[in-house]
């Protein structure tokens, strides 16, 4: 194992750490510009606490690099725990770590994590079998960054919106719940000061007091207004109050506004924002939800096997519409259909459930031809006016206007015998699922697009 040592001072390597380990010496600029081959483990020091962390953060955006395994001879502050690998201690522990690590880079698409971020990110969170975790920094804009998200590149500028696409995409998942924060509506800054104002004229001076209700003519003032001369006596009517619940009582009423003389119950609370001035009402600000993040199967097979997107992307040449189009599309088709029942048509929801785990076997070139056949011969069975969207990687939904549930049947049969075309020598294939739909006789009156698109797909992944 070749282990590499940065440091200002090298004066305390061993020099015979072990059987089959070689430490070396190396300076940053041979690291990064002249150094041949990827070592199996770096050990980084300093002079300072800050070197240290400029070193780790260099290396963690070198494309050769990022996936290194890291070891500091001391302690960083906790931001950075989810970006190196441990403290060193032993060379027998760091071997361990390291291997179990390299072992898992070895298995991986390197052109594709060195394209993109978003393998880069999944790559780096498979190769340490670890979660994506949040950290808590109340000056920062969320009050919570990602520092594997920041050092590993330059992130997006909006990185909670970033990791939420790889969310949708079905490559990260949810897992522990941390905090909820608010945010400003206008700048999504989390520093916000919550205030109480006249709910008349905004004003921040307000005073709560004790009020009076006189009984006699129903005057209700602040309580100074009713003393006079050291005695109780109503400012409206003169009237002198002697008794609590005969002559007068105290109201509900306990704010007077010392602008506007408006009195009321409670006052209006605002959220003022410290970074644009903006004042929010509480029930507008933006919630965010703070978790760490683990790899789906999907996030998982992709860190290996590089991004698979484009694979399902090659279904998008058939008569495709994107999904919002598509909603709209079929909405007024089934209107159409209420008003006018004689005109019918027919849905195929077509689901292709294996590709992700051929990609593992047959690998990505392979599985991209195969998904292209079935394109090609697909194409050939739709006519000019159905059309096609996909609501998720694998799902595919063809319209097919002005057709019966028993030409709608006949189709969907020839579409299931195009997963034969793709049978390799060893059996594996593209495994397909579908369903039909045709109206209105399938119609549920008060139904959707949406819902009954949602409807059919959990059936199809049943």
């Amino acid at each position: 194992m070749n282990i590499l040592y940065i440091a200002q001072d090298n004066a305390d390597i061993d020099e015979h750490p072990g059987p089959g380990l070689s430490v070396s010496a190396v300076s940053e600029e041979n690291l990064f510009n002249r150094l041949q081959e990827r070592p199996d483990a770096l050990i980084v020091g300093g002079d300072t606490e800050r070197q240290t962390e400029e070193r780790i953060k260099g290396i963690r955006r070198n494309p050769r690099l990022c996936l290194t395994p890291i070891f500091l001879k001391t302690a960083l502050p906790a931001y950075f725990d989810s970006v190196h690998d441990g403290i060193f201690t032993t060379y027998p522990d760091l071997v361990q770590k390291a291997e179990e690590i390299n072992g898992r880079v070895r298995d991986m698409n390197h052109k594709d994590m060195m394209e993109s971020q978003d393998y880069t990110l999944l790559a780096f969170l498979y190769s340490r079998n670890a979660d994506l975790l949040p950290y808590k920094s109340p000056l920062s804009p969320q009050v919570y960054l990602f520092p594997l998200v920041e050092a590993l590149g330059d992130p997006p500028q909006e990185i909670f919106r970033w990791i939420t696409g790889l969310v949708e995409r079905g490559l990260l998942a949810p897992e522990r719940l941390v905090d909820r924060i608010r945010l400003c509506q206008k700048c999504e800054w989390s520093h916000l000061n919550y205030v109480d104002i006249c709910p008349a004229c905004q004003s921040l001076n307000i005073l709560r007091v004790p009020f009076i209700h006189c009984f006699t003519c129903g005057h209700v003032a602040p309580q100074d207004k009713f003393l006079t001369e050291g005695s109780m006596q109503c400012p409206n009517c003169r009237t002198k109050l002697r008794h609590i619940g005969s002559d007068y009582d105290r109201p509900m009423e306990n704010y007077s506004c010392l602008e506007c003389s408006q009195s009321f119950v409670d006052p209006q609370i605002i959220a003022h924002c410290a970074h644009c001035d903006w004042k929010n009402n509480p029930e507008d600000l933006i919630q965010q939800v703070i978790t760490t993040f683990r790899l789906t199967a999907k996030g998982k097979y992709s860190a290996k096997l590089g991004g698979i997107d484009d694979i399902y992307a090659l279904l998008d040449n058939l008569n495709y519409v994107n999904p919002r189009h598509f909603m709209v599309m079929l909405d007024w088709l089934l209107l159409l259909c209420k008003r006018y029942p004689e005109d019918s048509f027919s849905i195929i929801g077509i689901s292709i459930k294996n590709a992700i785990e051929l990609t593992a076997g047959l690998g990505k070139h392979k599985v991209s031809t195969l998904v292209d056949t079935f394109a090609r011969r697909l194409r050939e069975l739709i006519r000019t006016t159905d059309i096609t969207t996909r609501t998720s990687e694998h799902n595919l939904w063809l319209v097919l206007p002005k057709t019966s549930s028993a030409g709608c049947a006949v189709l969907a049969k020839k579409i299931m015998t195009l997963q034969d075309m793709t049978k390799q020598e060893d059996g594996s294939m593209l495994e397909l699922k579908s369903i039909t739909f045709t109206a209105p006789e399938d119609s549920n009156n008060a139904e959707t697009a949406e819902l009954l698109i949602a409807r059919l797909t959990v059936f199809m992944e049943e």
